[in-house]
């Protein structure tokens, strides 16, 4: 059931930030609507562009505004402004690419450097349904350096997507609403969504039937 904003009783805003391609706006697609995007769909870049998701926690609803990059992070910055006031960061790397693993040092100074001091970090990989070029070790081992948390994932078969919404608006809420009792905050199982984006019905995506899906993944370049 749709839930409108006025009608939240907390607000978490996300912005999820990598390198261009690393599967950014897939995840952000699967984490509010529980759909993987069409390659028309994951190349919106409109200003100030926003998806949201809305959550029941007991009696309250938890509303999750996901804010675009809007292609900035193609020249490896984005403005100040947008991660200023963000309550959740997503650090994102693609498992599959050495090269936007090794660029996190440089997102995580830019993260540390603009975001507010209460926002909250987590790192997460993605494409983890692909044969990886980063282990999970190399994963986990920046996370605990930085003292974050850390969560592999995948848009294509959902894996990880519930435990890494688990892991944020947690993470956020204890830190920002002292006031509520987290430890009763559980996010509802995600099953893969069975219709695609033009309401018609579609196979849901599996492991051993992900072929033509893979490759049109691999077709173009998402920029959220």
């Amino acid at each position: 059931m749709a839930t409108s904003i006025s009608s939240c009783d907390i607000t978490l805003k996300i912005l999820v930030v990598g390198d261009p391609c690393v599967g950014k706006s897939s995840l952000v697609w699967r984490m509010s609507e529980n759909i993987f995007p069409t390659a028309e769909q994951a190349n919106i870049t409109l200003t100030n562009y926003v998806k949201s998701k809305a959550i029941q926690f007991g009696k309250k609803q938890i509303l999750l505004k996901f804010h675009d990059t809007v292609g900035q992070e193609r020249f490896r910055t984005i403005s100040r402004t947008l991660y200023s006031n963000k309550d959740i960061i997503i650090l994102t790397y693609d498992a599959t690419s050495t090269v936007s693993f090794d660029h996190l040092n440089l997102w995580y100074q830019e993260v540390t450097k603009y975001s507010d001091k209460n926002t909250y970090i987590v790192l997460a990989s993605t494409k983890s349904d692909l044969p990886g070029q980063v282990s999970v070790s190399q994963g986990q081992q920046f996370a605990e350096q930085k003292g974050i948390s850390f969560i592999e994932t995948s848009s294509l078969n959902t894996s990880g997507v519930d435990d890494l919404l688990q892991t944020i608006v947690k993470g956020s809420g204890e830190r920002l609403y002292t006031e509520e009792n987290w430890s009763k905050f559980k996010i509802k199982t995600n099953e893969p969504s069975t219709r695609g984006s033009s309401g018609t019905t579609t196979k849901s995506p599996t492991m051993s039937g992900t072929t033509n899906t893979e490759s049109k993944k691999s077709s173009f370049c998402q920029i959220l």
